[in-house]
């Protein structure tokens, strides 16, 4: 099976990284070219564990909504998601920070 490794390097502190890879507010701004909304669950802020949000975005001129799980945090070590939807059922790799 082929894998695939991205590492990337950021000049902050680690609690300032932690922060803004849960931040759904800068999470939208990121995507705002394929019109990606929180519509539901934690729509603002910080996501926490044990939370959800659930995301309508377009991609590929489709509609579609993924809702993710966040099932467990480390905070500034690291977070694991699961990701469920009608056609998508996995656990996404932890980020470690």
């Amino acid at each position: 099976m082929s894998r695939i490794y991205l590492k990337t390097l950021i000049d902050a502190d680690i609690q300032t990284v932690f922060d803004l890879a849960r931040n759904i507010d800068l999470h939208q701004q990121s995507t705002s070219r394929t019109h990606e909304k929180a519509i539901a669950g934690r729509m603002s802020g910080l996501i926490e564990e044990n939370e959800t949000v659930t995301w309508r975005a377009k991609h590929l001129g489709v509609y579609q909504n993924l809702t993710t799980k966040i099932i467990s945090m480390e905070k500034t070590q690291s977070v694991y998601r699961r990701n469920a939807t009608r056609c998508l059922q996995i656990i996404t790799p932890p980020a470690y920070f």
